[in-house]
């Protein structure tokens, strides 16, 4: 292996020293179990385990998996101390959460359902994962994740029954809820001031549930919001009609309700800046509403040069010292990295490459995943800081591979 290799098993290493009381040898082994992941895609677990070596045994294996799965929370814990002592507290921490589908046959496997997915717009039988992606400076330092096992809330319901999508988004959001108080309570214990911290998620989360919550834990928010959001303005029409009635019952209500879209290009408060990244310029309106959504919000649209559509986010509606436009569309820049992140555990890191019956197992995997992730994201941030270049996901996945195959080969031979 490399200097950069070596460099992240010590560190991955010393935080299972730390935490728990794992010995050099199931350190190794989870090493192992990490590079066949995140290796050749031929290879799999249950048949690494079945090699003629005997150095990982199927019963050795899920051994390891169960006890790392009483740990991982402490392992979460423990990198989320390190990204504050490597990162600092000066620089804004953006939370970004957004769940995944992790495809699979059969229901004989822990924790799949039936979820539909909004990219095939069909069932499938799937894990589904709410992660949670520390976002600084645009660069992804944590990721933390969350195994969904019913798709609704009630008990009785079993894995051939497909729920509703409004009642499955219900569950993902408890999950992220779930994720986002744990995290945030995290960063605040290592001395990272509230303000500091702003959570980003696309329009799905954007439900009366999940802003009533963020703003009760006093947390700041950057939510995607739809052009078709409704929103309740005076209905002068209405008004007048009654004024001039002379009989009947007069109503009493005078409200109507228009799309965000149609209430924006009334609305005269707002600017313009410069985008240094994109080299565009960006033209932003704010008004301050109450969604039949999402209750009483601070919205900002904005465009990029002469486009029509906008992008509509919903922050907090805080009258003393609210975030600047140029501070909300910065912080929104993080929701992409999730996404990222999924593409990263899922190609090159083994995250679909684990099948067992036990719940223990499939989650110590899925942590174990996430926490490699997490190591190889912070020490990628260390070498970057000194100025020395680092792998990108696919580089480290042909680094694994070659490693695999040189040092390991007896291990995969057949």
């Amino acid at each position: 292996m490399t200097e950069k290799i070596h460099s992240l098993k010590r560190e991955f290493e010393r935080i299972l020293k730390k935490v728990a009381a794992f010995t050099e040898a199931e350190v190794e082994a989870l090493c192992l179990v990490m590079g066949i992941a995140g290796g050749d895609p031929r290879f799999s677990l249950v048949r690494a385990s079945h090699a003629k070596s005997g150095m990982l045994p199927r019963k050795k294996l899920a051994t390891l998996l169960i006890k790392y799965a009483s740990v991982q929370d402490h392992v979460a814990e423990e990198l989320c101390r390190h990204v504050v002592m490597t990162v600092g507290r000066r620089p804004r921490y953006v939370v970004s959460v957004d769940d995944q589908l992790v495809p699979k046959r059969g229901l004989k496997m822990y924790g799949v359902r039936k979820w539909f997915d909004h990219v095939t717009r069909r069932t499938i039988h799937a894990l589904c994962i709410v992660d949670l992606v520390i976002v600084v400076h645009g660069q992804r330092l944590l990721a933390v994740p969350y195994l969904l096992t019913r798709t609704t809330h009630h008990e009785s319901t079993t894995p051939t029954t497909a729920a509703s999508h409004a009642l499955q988004q219900d569950a993902k959001s408890v999950a992220a809820l779930g994720l986002i108080s744990k995290v945030v309570t995290w960063l605040t214990t290592e001395g990272l001031r509230r303000n500091r911290i702003s959570v980003v998620e696309d329009s799905w989360y954007s439900n009366r549930t999940v802003i009533a919550t963020l703003r009760q834990n006093k947390v700041s928010f950057r939510v995607d919001a739809k052009k078709n959001y409704q929103v309740p303005v005076p209905d002068f029409g209405r008004i007048k009609t009654t004024h001039h009635r002379k009989r009947g019952r007069r109503p009493t209500r005078f409200v109507k309700y228009v799309w965000l879209e149609e209430y924006f290009q009334s609305v005269s408060t707002g600017g313009s800046f410069e985008d240094s990244q994109a080299g565009v310029t960006v033209r932003y309106k704010v008004a301050t509403v109450t969604l039949k959504t999402t209750g009483r919000v601070r919205v900002h649209a904005f465009w990029r040069n002469n486009a029509t559509n906008a992008k509509y986010i919903l922050t907090p509606a805080v009258r003393q010292h609210p975030p600047t436009a140029e501070t909300v569309y910065e912080d929104y820049r993080g929701r992409w990295p999730v996404e990222e992140a999924h593409r990263d555990v899922k190609q090159h890191f083994g995250l679909g490459k684990c099948r067992n019956r036990r719940a223990r197992v499939i989650w110590g995997f899925i942590g174990l995943v996430h926490a490699w992730y997490s190591i190889f994201l912070i020490v990628r941030w260390r070498w970057a800081t000194r100025g020395e270049g680092w792998y990108t996901a696919p580089q480290f996945h042909d680094t694994i591979l070659r490693y695999l195959y040189q040092d390991l080969g007896v291990v995969l031979g057949s």
